[in-house]
């Protein structure tokens, strides 16, 4: 395959399975991170211990995820803070070899779809997020569409990718120290350089920022037809109504 031309892809180009981007080892100090083995994952009875300060901190040995479907046919993008955080994705990132051949490919992306809405993904950890996320825009455009919803996942699957600031994964979003490193930089640089001018001038995209719009850099930029906004960083497992409303108002004239 081709090597992308897109910038956020060449970033992550030479990144292979775990741990953190050789341009961010550096600036990352150790007590801002979880060094877990797989072993250490499974044996942890204390992790969720109210007195501990663990869940701020990135998880050094998953497999990053700095962005999800394919972000050159996307029309829809989603824009969040960093991936979330469960003991499974230990067992997901060092055992489950199709799931880690997945991931490498959307790193690589080798893949034509957000491929985390299909069937055998909703028992992963980011398939029953995303999946419970998009239940009802799903859900809306099936009735509109007349049309059963595996018709409408399998329609809009190629139209969405999400792009997270911080890669790393973690149980809540860390300090803003994660947001300066050099990934999420080129992050928010793809986001700005690249996307924004195509939703706010030629409204030929949908830009939806879910998590921390003044990390993202878009706090007061005003709402335009084809960018949707919030500012809170915590997680929500559902799109906010306005949201979902933009969602199935442009996905429709697509699918």
């Amino acid at each position: 395959m081709s090597v992308s031309k897109n910038p956020l892809v060449q970033f992550w180009a030479e990144h292979e399975g775990l741990g953190f981007h050789r341009c961010d080892l550096d600036l990352i100090k150790k007590h801002q991170v979880v060094s877990w083995t797989l072993q250490d994952a499974l044996t942890e009875k204390n992790y969720w211990d109210p007195e501990k300060d663990d869940e701020t901190k990135i998880h050094k040995n998953l497999i990053p995820a700095p962005y999800r479907g394919n972000l050159e046919k996307a029309k829809l993008y989603v824009l969040s803070t960093n991936p979330g955080f469960r003991l499974g994705n230990y067992v997901e990132d060092h055992q489950n070899k199709e799931h880690i051949e997945m991931r490498r490919k959307v790193l690589r992306q080798e893949i034509d779809r957000f491929v985390d809405l299909d069937v055998q993904r909703v028992q992963s950890g980011g398939g029953r997020y995303w999946k419970d996320k998009f239940a009802k825009p799903v859900k809306t455009l099936a009735e509109v569409k007349g049309i059963p919803n595996h018709e409408v996942v399998s329609r809009i699957s190629p139209l969405i990718a999400i792009i997270e600031l911080c890669p790393y994964h973690s149980e809540k979003a860390p300090g803003g120290w994660a947001f300066e490193l050099p990934s999420a930089k080129a992050a928010k640089n793809y986001v700005h350089e690249t996307l924004l001018p195509r939703a706010t001038a030629n409204e030929e995209i949908l830009l939806v920022c879910i998590r921390s719009a003044k990390k993202w850099g878009l706090e007061g930029i005003t709402n335009k037809k084809c960018l949707q906004i919030r500012g809170s960083s915590h997680r929500n497992p559902f799109f906010l109504m306005d949201e979902q409303r933009a969602i199935t108002d442009f996905l429709k004239h697509l699918i």
